[in-house]
């Protein structure tokens, strides 16, 4: 598995630099002031984070999974948050 995600290092970088510019707090204070624009948080977390994090709308978008797994690991291990 790691092989595969290894062809996909930009966008691991990517998700990283996201991860740490787009804190969650900041994500929160986002949507609060512009919440009429977006329909949900998640709405909110896909157009940051550049895909869905959410397993059920894997297909629609082209390594959804793999942006997927690393976003979740990435606010797990730095804000303790589970998606």
């Amino acid at each position: 598995m790691r092989e595969v995600y290894q062809v996909h290092a930009d966008l691991v970088q990517e998700c990283i630099k996201k991860a740490i510019v787009f804190h969650p707090d900041y994500l929160r204070y986002l949507y609060r002031t512009y919440g009429e624009l977006f329909e949900s948080v998640e709405e909110l977390y896909r157009i940051v984070y550049g895909n869905y994090l959410e397993e059920v709308f894997y297909g629609k978008r082209p390594l959804a999974k793999l942006t997927s797994d690393i976003m979740k690991e990435l606010l797990n291990t730095c804000y303790g948050l589970d998606w």
